[in-house]
């Protein structure tokens, strides 16, 4: 009785580490797509930035078209620049 019990008591120990496995790897795969999302939409803001800039739209103008902090703006033409 005792072997069956331990035995049942592993089977729930593993399945445990599975489904937390199971479960991490789902979270784990929201969060890079969260993360890649977020990470798209910022090039693609600083891409547009460097190009209205080149078309001689001052840094606040451009802040605003693409809702993004003027001191980011200012920061990503200066890189762009260099």
């Amino acid at each position: 009785m005792c072997e069956i019990m331990e035995r049942i008591r592993e089977e729930g120990k593993i399945e445990g580490r599975r489904e937390g496995i199971r479960e991490g790897i789902r979270e784990g795969k929201k969060s890079g797509l969260r993360e890649g999302r977020k990470s798209g939409r910022l090039e693609s803001s600083r891409k547009a930035a460097v190009n209205l800039d080149q078309m001689g739209m001052p840094p606040e103008t451009i802040a605003r078209a693409v809702e993004e902090d003027v001191t980011v703006v200012k920061q990503w033409l200066k890189a762009a620049k260099k």
